[in-house]
């Protein structure tokens, strides 16, 4: 994927399809959202169980990789975690 102008929408796809055939596979069937404020802020993927949200920022590049603010302090129960291609085997696995 280097040097692609997409791989980072490439990235997002890939994790996005892989989870949701895993969830399926072991029949599992929370909520699924994507996140974004008005001024464009936003969490790659969110998906609610049990009332509890659970958040996700994909980067192909880690150096990049950031935690929303914003989705912080909308939700600050929630669980987030940044996601990248040394770090995303468990998001699959679970």
């Amino acid at each position: 994927m280097k040097g692609r102008a997409d791989q980072g929408a490439l990235w997002e796809n890939f994790l996005v399809a892989e989870r949701m055939k895993y969830l399926h596979a072991r029949l599992r069937f929370p909520r699924q959202y994507f996140w974004r404020t008005h001024d464009h802020q936003e969490l790659d993927y969110v998906e609610e169980t049990d009332g509890h949200l659970y958040g996700d920022e994909f980067k192909w590049n880690p150096e990049k990789a950031k935690k929303p603010v914003a989705f912080a302090k909308a939700y600050p129960k929630a669980e987030v975690q940044l996601l990248h291609q040394h770090n995303f085997e468990p998001f699959l696995l679970d």
